[in-house]
């Protein structure tokens, strides 16, 4: 964690979705954003320049979709916490069912 607060990564298809997170996020006062990928590609490189201690990411991507993208994060050994999304369409379920079937998430 920064002195500006936990470094965080949001990653999302979605430029609405990603400035709303921001807003929300900036305005708790803890966070400090620093970056806002749009695709998987970039999410990691981004965490090969710079660590994160927090990254926000949706499942459906273009490029490279959260679940690869975490298998990569596992593979490389990152170390940062992962919040995993997705917006409950048919192929982020099945990404979900997968990843709680591994035991790699917990979800409320």
């Amino acid at each position: 964690m920064s002195e500006k607060g936990i470094r965080t990564l949001i990653a999302d298809d979605s430029v609405v979705y990603r400035s709303q997170m921001r807003a929300a996020l900036t305005d708790i006062g803890k966070f400090e954003i620093v970056g806002a990928p749009h695709n998987g590609k970039l999410v990691l490189d981004y965490l090969n320049r710079a660590p994160v201690d927090l990254l926000i990411l949706d499942l459906e991507m273009a490029e490279m979709s959260g679940l690869e993208v975490l298998r990569e994060i596992r593979s490389r050994q990152y170390q940062c916490k992962v919040i995993v999304f997705s917006s409950g369409s048919k192929r982020s379920e099945e990404q979900t069912s997968e990843l709680q079937s591994r035991e790699t998430i917990s979800y409320a």
